[in-house]
């Protein structure tokens, strides 16, 4: 197994086309590695932060270029956290005709459960809705798209329900969803142009003139950041 810095594995390689007959395929391997180092080198990546490894061979076999892995610094043990490489034939497979690719994947789960535990990050809310417009009846669903629309217009972050399921089931994925408030809208508040404003943290429900509730609820939410 070649190992050393890159230049080392690169002249290594490089003295193994003068022992080696029909070598063009290593050849034009060792030209598209320098071209790839020198890229990383010019945006200022130390030598230090990466490698050149002969053992990786992604999973995937439409890969025909440069493929590499990326591990974090103290958590290798969590493998690569994001893979990629080149593929020249891929995109032709359904075009009909040949176009360079190259792409990279995140694993995202191994990354933020890591960085999670490291406090580099905080858990966040479910959702960063503060309020839910429930979906009594879908007849109704014009004012509702209308109600949330006033609310965003007052910089609210509001979720419609489309659910077709009972109330009782939104109020509990809304609850699920750490979403404090809660609209509630059926036919006779909608001729009166009123509303059920619900807390889901004390289970308090009032009703209030949907004219007023961008008022009220910015006086309610102001009182949860205190």
């Amino acid at each position: 197994k070649i190992k050393g810095t890159v230049d080392d594995v690169l002249d290594k390689l490089k003295s193994m086309t003068e022992t080696l007959d029909n070598s063009e395929v290593l050849t034009q391997g060792i030209t598209e590695l320098e071209t790839v180092i020198s890229g990383v080198r010019n945006l200022g990546v130390s030598d230090q932060r990466f490698c050149i490894d002969l053992s990786i061979a992604r999973g995937l076999d439409y890969y025909t270029g440069t493929v590499y892995e990326t591990t974090l610094i103290g958590h290798e043990a969590l493998g690569s956290i994001c893979s990629g490489g080149r593929y020249e034939e891929l995109v032709g497979m359904f075009i009909g005709e040949k176009m360079p690719g190259v792409g990279i994947s995140i694993g995202l789960t191994r990354l933020m459960s890591r960085l999670l535990k490291a406090g580099i990050l905080e858990s966040f809310a479910p959702t960063p809705a503060t309020v839910m417009v429930v979906n009594m009846q879908e007849e109704l669903m014009a004012t509702y798209l209308d109600v949330s629309q006033q609310l965003r217009r007052s910089g609210m972050n509001v979720i419609t329900s489309f659910d077709s399921r009972g109330v009782g089931k939104q109020l509990q994925q809304a609850d699920k969803q750490k979403i404090p408030f809660c609209i509630i809208i059926g036919s006779e508040e909608a001729a009166a142009n009123m509303c059920s404003l619900k807390d889901l943290r004390t289970g308090e429900q009032m009703k209030v003139p949907i004219a007023g509730l961008a008022g009220v609820l910015k006086q309610r939410l102001s009182n949860i950041s205190e």
